[in-house]
């Protein structure tokens, strides 16, 4: 895409949901693990090598989550996906992120 459109804007995000044997939700840690090969570690090496925006979604996410007293089902639809609980929470992320 950048080859033909050099002033695309990329936003690189990391997941906030997926199935509960996805390793982002078996290992969770607040901060990106910078000591192992990671999903999330990955994406932000990409980010910086292709000068591409990059949030770390699944931090925060995970941290609401926790906070929240709810279980994880409590915001999905089914196993993979947001309800409208969770939608608004990646809402709030999203719209907090661009804020900045």
């Amino acid at each position: 895409m950048r080859a033909k459109k050099r002033d695309t804007e990329v936003l690189l995000l990391t997941p906030v949901f997926g199935a509960v044997r996805d390793a982002h939700i078996k290992t969770f840690t607040r901060e990106i693990d910078t000591t192992t090969d990671n999903f999330r570690r990955g994406m932000q090496t990409v980010a910086a090598e292709e000068a591409c925006a990059f949030f770390d979604m699944t931090g925060p996410w995970w941290h609401y989550i926790q906070e929240s007293g709810k279980t994880y089902g409590w915001f999905m639809g089914d196993r993979v996906h947001a309800n409208h609980r969770g939608c608004q929470i990646i809402g709030r992320l999203l719209e907090a992120w661009f804020k900045e």
